[in-house]
């Protein structure tokens, strides 16, 4: 029994591409699962971002005070 093909042209080659339907489906299934992974390293950054924002936030929060005292006796001298 044959297999029924579909014939996609790409603008990049100048030869057609024949895709079988159950190459095509592969072809989507990865495609999602890329999309799919692609957020979830998305979300993993976001996150990561989160931290050391929240990291940078505290030491210049608890290291502000010794800044400004430190730069206010070399302003006065």
């Amino acid at each position: 029994m044959p297999q029924s093909q579909e014939t996609r042209t790409s603008t990049h080659e100048e030869e057609p591409i024949t895709v079988t339907p159950e190459q095509a489906e592969k072809i989507g299934e990865q495609a999602a699962r890329s999309a799919e992974l692609g957020a979830e390293t998305d979300e993993v950054v976001g996150k990561i971002d989160d931290v050391l924002l929240d990291e940078i936030a505290d030491v210049l929060e608890n290291n502000a005070e010794e800044f400004m005292q430190a730069y206010v006796q070399r302003g006065g001298q």
